[in-house]
């Protein structure tokens, strides 16, 4: 605790000229210059960083000619606080950022180029309270000091930079400096703004290409007339990613699609054929499925011989084609090309249930029926078991055995003969071998005693 009192003071400090601000700028700097970032000093270094934006919000020391240079004196301190792991340490340093941007307003915009890549790394931190904490505040710093000057600055990290979070967060400050600065303010930039947009429309990351598709946005809604021209140079896929209203051509029409339709009006406008045609579009609609061929009419030919060749049609299938259509009547008077009034069906209350009924001519032919095993000869002379069970028993004879067996239609009667067991086939289990005996083991012993006289 001594130490720490040693090296900074706690107590408030208030600046009223340039010499306090001066002396207690040089106190600061001597401070981070003597001793590194440890458990001991980095609540004076935190304390210290208060301190400068407490000068710069309440006592207005920016005012004071020398201010940004000791600033920029305190470059190396600044960015170790801002990437320090110690939450407090770094928000300190992010605050006195945004303290500054406040009061500085558009003059702030030479610092941030100090520490504008700084931020950008930051961008990167595994920490995500840490990475948002960074993207807050750049935003902020944004809104109050404009900056679109970092539009070509920014625009060079996303094409360098790997981590899609960081090309995220650079877009989304873009976007930023987009809302807040004017359009003379931009211009000058708006050929950084175009690449950008052109190489990260199709990016991997979902978060990137949604920011990307604002960015383009607020540039149409800004330079129109350039947004036309630019979208004209994308490609395809850049155009569909970016959702650019695509400009089509209009569709050219079908080969053949026009001639087929003049062929259709022109056929449906002779006079031999209109009347009898326009009766059975009705009837052909509901039956599809059946593609008869339908006798064409010569000019001049009557309506009787047009009814005869129908009924000669129908009369050659009978059962395969649906019934018969009702031939058209004409007038007795000059034939017309107006298309009649559809005439009442004809049709039999219930058509066949299909028209692959059997023909005339397929029932005429001979069928010869499959053999069948249900009912056998009478005089067979087997057992059931080479018959069926589905036939009658009947009484065989008693010298059945001895007679030769019938054929039962083309196949002679099965018969299962058995192999005869040989007395030396071996046994299907194995018997257990007999347990040896001492003679069978030690027979020279055995064979010693047996010559010995006795």
């Amino acid at each position: 605790m001594v130490l720490k009192k040693s090296l900074y003071p706690k107590k408030s400090i208030q600046i009223t000229s340039k010499a306090d601000m001066d002396r207690e700028m040089k106190r600061i700097v001597a401070l981070f210059a003597a001793h590194k970032e440890s458990e001991d000093t980095w609540e004076c270094f935190d304390l210290a960083l208060k301190n400068i934006k407490q000068w710069t919000a309440g006592d207005k020391i920016y005012q004071y000619q020398g201010f940004i240079e000791h600033i920029k004196s305190l470059e190396k301190p600044l960015i170790a606080s801002l990437s320090s792991e110690r939450t407090r340490l770094s928000t300190s340093a992010h605050d006195l950022l945004l303290a500054m941007a406040k009061a500085l307003q558009r003059k702030y915009e030479p610092l941030h180029d100090v520490f504008l890549p700084t931020l950008v790394r930051l961008f990167a931190r595994t920490n995500k309270v840490h990475a948002r904490h960074t993207l807050t505040c750049v935003k902020k710093i944004i809104e109050h000091s404009k900056l679109p000057r970092t539009i070509r600055t920014m625009c060079l990290h996303l094409g360098n930079n790997k981590n899609k979070a960081v090309r995220h967060a650079i877009i989304e400050c873009v976007n930023v400096v987009i809302q807040v600065n004017a359009n003379a303010d931009l211009r000058k930039y708006i050929d950084d703004l175009e690449v950008a947009i052109n190489t990260t429309a199709m990016d991997p990351s979902p978060d990137v290409r949604s920011s990307i598709r604002q960015c383009y946005k607020l540039y149409s809604q800004r330079f129109p007339d350039r947004a036309s021209t630019f979208a004209a140079s994308l490609s395809t896929d850049t155009c569909k990613y970016l959702q650019i209203a695509s400009r089509h051509k209009p569709a050219a029409p079908i080969r053949g699609m026009s001639s087929s339709r003049s062929t259709s009006t022109t056929t449906s406008s002779k006079p031999g054929q209109s009347a009898s045609r326009a009766g059975m579009g009705s009837r052909f609609n509901s039956v599809s499925r059946v593609k008869r061929p339908v006798t064409p009419v010569a000019d001049g030919a009557s309506t009787s011989a047009s009814s005869g060749a129908l009924k000669s049609s129908v009369s050659s299938t009978q059962k395969r084609v649906l019934p018969a259509i009702a031939p058209s009547r004409s007038s007795s008077g000059p034939k017309s090309t107006a298309t009649p009034p559809a005439q009442p069906s004809r049709l039999p209350a219930k058509a066949p249930s299909s028209y692959l009924a059997p023909t005339t001519a397929s029932s005429a032919k001979i069928t010869h029926p499959s053999p069948s095993l249900s009912s056998p000869a009478p005089t067979t002379n087997l057992p059931a078991k080479y018959i069926g069970d589905g036939t009658p028993k009947k009484r065989l004879d008693i010298d059945f055995r001895l007679k030769r067996p019938v054929l039962l239609h083309g196949m002679p009667a099965p018969r299962i003969k058995k192999k005869a067991s040989s007395p030396n086939a071996p046994n299907k289990r194995k018997q257990p071998d007999t347990p040896l005996n001492e003679e069978d083991i030690n027979q020279k012993k055995f064979k010693d005693d047996n010559s010995t006289p006795t």
